[in-house]
């Protein structure tokens, strides 16, 4: 039985049009499922949570952009064998696109259905406060504080990015929040610390981003050279740079250039901690995580099984459990 958890208003809805053709291909294919629609935000991080909550193997579908992604993964009970599959039906698909997964719905569930490769993938953990409590949440792409946490922010409630999407302009969403965002651009001074030893003073922080996979915001590579299977997050630091710099380095990152520039630093740790003189937006895998002054970001290796187009560990190493 695979189990599948579908976002219908992914993509601006678009999400449930595309679930009545994957439907289709499954009942097709004689395929045993069953299917959970989610109905509000935290849904899929429940589903996640009771279908794993008693340590039988799982073969899970998950179809909706990153944010569904980051649900199901912070639902997820990590003592349960979970075989992942991934159909991205998102705005960003920011992880699909590190991964080199099929952008094409049908084209993943094909190669859901007849695995080839699978990977053991590592998970962050943002550790931060939330109504004076301390609150974790797994991200499987990137978790940040600054620019590309107001950016997050701004996209959730964006008016524009329904009628931008229909117009299959969905890219143009970004650029413009992000434009705005660099006008609206707020800095904080703080500091790192890296694994416990290494101190970073920073001033005038732009944003500090703490990634497993490559991108980020819809295609940018803000870690060029991060690996998802190294047990390592791979920090991208923008600092001391003025507006007109830092969107310089915005440009540069699309063409994996911004490394250059002496206002980026790219580091490369276990874990670390973050300390700000005031609060700025976050996000883990771009959602909301609320205004903050201190995060944690740790590493969790090898942690998330998921069916892959290529690489690591072929089918003939582990067993087939989407059947």
């Amino acid at each position: 039985m695979i189990h599948i958890i579908v976002n219908p208003n992914s993509r601006s809805k678009k999400g449930a049009v595309i679930w009545e053709q994957i439907k289709a291909l499954l009942d097709e294919k004689k395929t045993e499922y069953c299917a959970h629609i989610t109905e509000h935000i935290g849904h899929a991080m429940e589903i996640a949570g009771s279908l794993t909550k008693d340590g039988h193997p799982v073969s899970l579908i998950v179809m909706g952009g990153d944010g569904t992604l980051n649900e199901v993964v912070s639902g997820l009970h990590l003592n349960t064998p979970v075989t992942l599959g991934y159909i991205p039906t998102g705005s960003g698909n920011d992880f699909a696109r590190s991964m080199k997964l099929p952008a094409d719905p049908k084209e993943a569930l094909e190669r859901i259905l007849t695995p080839r490769y699978f990977r053991t993938l590592d998970c962050g953990v943002l550790t931060f406060q939330k109504n004076g409590r301390e609150e974790q949440r797994r991200f499987v792409v990137s978790s940040g504080l600054g620019f590309d946490a107001a950016v997050c922010h701004n996209m959730a409630v964006s008016k524009a990015k329904r009628v931008l999407h229909a117009l299959h302009l969905g890219k143009l969403v970004y650029a413009a929040i992000g434009l705005k965002q660099v006008f609206l651009l707020k800095h904080c001074d703080g500091e790192l610390m890296v694994d416990g030893v290494k101190r970073v003073p920073l001033k005038k922080i732009s944003f500090v981003s703490a990634h497993i996979q490559q991108y980020e915001g819809g295609g940018f590579p803000f870690a060029p050279d991060a690996s998802c299977e190294d047990g390592l997050l791979d920090l991208c630091v923008i600092f001391g740079a003025s507006r007109l710099k830092f969107a310089l380095i915005l440009i540069a990152s699309m063409f994996r250039l911004h490394t250059r520039f002496r206002e980026v630093e790219i580091l490369r740790c276990r874990k670390a901690c973050l300390k700000t003189d005031r609060e700025r937006p976050a996000h883990a895998d771009g959602e909301n995580c609320g205004f903050q002054k201190e995060l944690q970001f740790t590493c969790m290796p090898a942690c998330i099984r998921i069916i892959a187009p290529s690489a690591a560990v072929s089918c003939k190493q582990g067993p087939h459990m989407l059947s």
